[in-house]
């Protein structure tokens, strides 16, 4: 109820009996996602607690953004 009124994710899980543990991920990461894009989360802004990964082989600069679309080898980009 609290989880609720608040406006917080709530799900139960189990280490021990592995239940819903993946899901908790899962759904706590496609939220931290939803609030990005929706602008009420700032990843350059890190007393959030978020920040966005470097790219493989890139400079510090740059960073994997969210929304764009991934390289393909078209685009000079590599895979895996």
């Amino acid at each position: 109820m609290f989880a609720r009124e608040n406006g917080l994710l709530f799900m139960e899980a189990s280490a021990k009996m592995s239940t819903n543990v993946e899901d908790v991920f899962v759904a706590t990461a496609k939220a931290v996602v939803q609030k990005i894009d929706e602008g009420s989360l700032d990843v350059k802004n890190e007393s959030n607690g978020v920040k966005l990964g470097y790219v493989a082989g890139g400079n510090t600069s740059d960073t994997m953004g969210l929304r764009a679309p991934a390289a393909s080898a078209a685009q000079g980009g590599t895979c895996c």
